[in-house]
């Protein structure tokens, strides 16, 4: 089970989503690179999230394309329907991860 409970709450001008799932990663003793370092003229490079799979597992790494038809949000995903992501409205939260499907780009692990 991911240690997450100091996390939630945290106002997105602290911790914005690709953040929280770095903390996430790296509390489980894996490095991610910096959001700036996936960018590659603009485009985020998918190939550097890690192997992509299809069903969500406990702890993957959800993309999504909430606002374009690119990558512009990610969380993680906790099991029993649940993402953990963050928000400018609410933060870090935990919400629903079958709200999001329509709009999930990739899985990755």
């Amino acid at each position: 089970m991911l240690e997450i409970s100091d996390l939630i709450g945290k106002p997105f001008a602290e911790m914005k989503c690709w953040d929280l799932v770095r903390e996430v990663w790296k509390r489980e003793g894996k490095e991610l690179p910096d959001y700036r370092a996936l960018m590659i003229d603009g485009v985020v490079n998918e190939q550097d999230y890690g192997k992509e799979i299809s069903k969500p597992v406990e702890g993957c790494i959800c993309l999504y394309g909430l606002q374009s038809e690119g990558i512009d949000h990610a969380g993680i995903y906790l099991g029993n329907n649940q993402l953990l992501h963050a928000t400018e409205g609410c933060g870090v939260c935990i919400e629903r991860y079958s709200k999001y499907i329509p709009r999930l780009k990739g899985l990755y692990v």
